[in-house]
Order: structure tokens, then sequence, then C-alpha cells
């Protein structure tokens, strides 16, 4: 089975970090084998096994960094077949996601709207 690595992006901005916390209580806590959720963010706090957080500047500008610091950190860290990036509103549906990725090449792809 292939496996998924969802990688939300988040801010400390408000209201986004409240944004993070519901979609920890709601999507991100329903459990589903071949997947993990980890949330990054910026600020200077420890990191959790859900939320890893990035000491970059809390603004429009800094998004790309904290991003490219959240891929690093990724390809370091974790096992995974395929990277989900999604945007901090978005309702992952893990089951879905992951059917989506067993039909799709070992290689070269990459996905967007």
């Amino acid at each position: 089975m292939k496996k998924v690595l969802i990688l939300g992006m988040h801010s400390s901005w408000k209201p986004y970090d409240k944004i993070m916390q519901v979609a920890l209580e709601t999507w991100a806590s329903v459990e589903q084998p071949g997947t993990e959720t980890i949330f990054y963010c910026d600020g200077n706090k420890p990191n959790t096994d859900k939320v890893i957080y990035f000491d970059v500047p809390t603004d429009i500008f800094s998004i790309g960094k904290k991003t490219l610091k959240a891929f690093e950190w990724a390809l370091a860290n974790k096992d995974w077949d395929y990277l989900s990036r999604p945007q901090c509103n978005a309702y992952i549906h893990k089951g879905r996601l992951l059917e989506r990725v067993q039909s799709l090449p070992d290689t070269n792809v990459f996905e967007g709207l």
C-alpha cells in the first residue's frame, strides 16, 4: 500500500490558529492506516506529534520559506510515497485520498487544482 503524508500549512495569525485547532479536532483526528497528518506552522514553540514549528516570520512573504522547511523536514523525518500539502482551510477525506494515490504512478506525479 502506498503511504500518504498530509502536510497541512498553518499560521499563528488569528484566525488561522483556530482553523488548525478545528482541523486537529475533526478530520485530522480520524485515524486512517496508510496516512499521517502533520501540520506546520510559524512560531518558536516545541514541536508536538501533530504540529511542527519553524522559526520564520509570521507574514505572507514567509510562506515559501516555511513550506520549503516543512518539505525538508518531511524528507528527513517521515516515510511516505506521496505528499499532500493542503491549504489550512481544507477538509481532507483521508480514505478517499489514500484510495486515489493507489492508482497513481510511482514517479513524476504532480496534481493540483
